[in-house]
């Protein structure tokens, strides 16, 4: 499908150009106009909703407002687990999707305009995956931050035993521990915890937010044997040494497979890069006495 014949190039480049200088125009004056000072000061929230904040909102209340439930829920999950629920909610993360959208669409006619490639497809496609990158983008956060927690885990567990088996409660063995911690994923969480802890919030409820918003598996194994642990009244310490071997163990099992898919990751890069320039090193001399011996002929 290809555009209407009475749309020549240079109308195409002028209406794209026009649209990307509006937008570019009303982004900056909504967002310098109602910006609050301290998120222009902040550094907290990623740069294209930091830069669009203003134009975001506007985009995203009314789409938010039409979201069916299930995707409101996953969209409220995924700010979860990147660790940006609060700076960014449901309603900023459909205007990003909208905005970005609107600037693929912009990339598609000038595409078609200035390159003469590709159609109303090629728009289409443009805006597909501008929608797509503030979720892939934030997807990917979720992953490494739930990667840098899983590697942290297992000491944040080896101080909470050591304190608790000091002699500490648990709310002062988090607080050792999240002043122990490297600034991370892992510390940041841990002192929301704490937070809810300080506030008032049953240790239960707490520790069941922290697994709602870490979907890991050892996140979710620790929760359920607190849980365990004071329903029971066993000892929180043998419980958290426990916790912690089982996560060392699983963090080496981890490795050990990520060891073993190695060989396998490493056969695009051998078959593409490394083995041509070999074979081409080693059969140059046959190929240039075959040809000697052609010529010679």
């Amino acid at each position: 499908m290809t555009l209407p014949n009475s749309w020549s190039i240079q109308t195409l480049i002028l209406v794209s150009a026009a649209l990307a200088v509006a937008s570019a125009l009303m982004s900056l004056g909504l967002w310098w106009v109602g910006l609050p000072k301290s998120l222009l000061r902040t550094k907290k929230i990623p740069w294209f909703w930091r830069h669009h904040l203003t134009l975001i909102g506007l985009l995203g209340e009314p789409l938010e407002a039409r979201l069916w439930p299930a995707a409101d829920a996953a969209l409220e999950r995924l700010a979860k687990r990147s660790g940006w629920s609060v700076e960014l909610p449901v309603v900023s993360i459909v205007g990003a999707m909208a905005l970005a959208a609107g600037y693929g669409a912009l990339i598609g006619i000038f595409l078609i305009s200035a390159l003469n490639f590709g159609g109303v497809s090629m728009i289409s496609s443009t805006t597909s995956l501008g929608a797509c990158l503030p979720l892939i983008w934030l997807r990917d956060h979720a992953e490494r931050r739930e990667r840098e927690v899983f590697r942290a885990l297992p000491f944040l567990l080896d101080v909470l035993t050591l304190a608790l088996e000091a002699g500490s409660n648990l709310g002062a063995a988090l607080a050792i521990a999240v002043d122990r911690l490297h600034p991370g994923a892992l510390r940041d969480e841990m002192g929301h915890v704490l937070q809810d802890l300080r506030a008032g919030r049953p240790r239960t409820e707490a520790f069941a937010a922290l697994a709602d918003r870490i979907r890991l598996p050892a996140i979710a194994n620790l929760v359920a044997a607190l849980q365990i642990a004071e329903r029971q009244g066993a000892s929180l310490g043998s419980v958290l040494r426990a916790q912690a071997q089982a996560s060392r163990a699983a963090r080496w099992l981890r490795a050990e497979r990520q060891a073993m898919q190695a060989p396998v990751r490493m056969m695009l890069p051998l078959t593409v890069c490394i083995f041509p320039g070999t074979f081409a090193v080693l059969l140059f001399p046959v190929a240039m006495r075959l040809m000697k011996e052609g010529f010679g002929r």
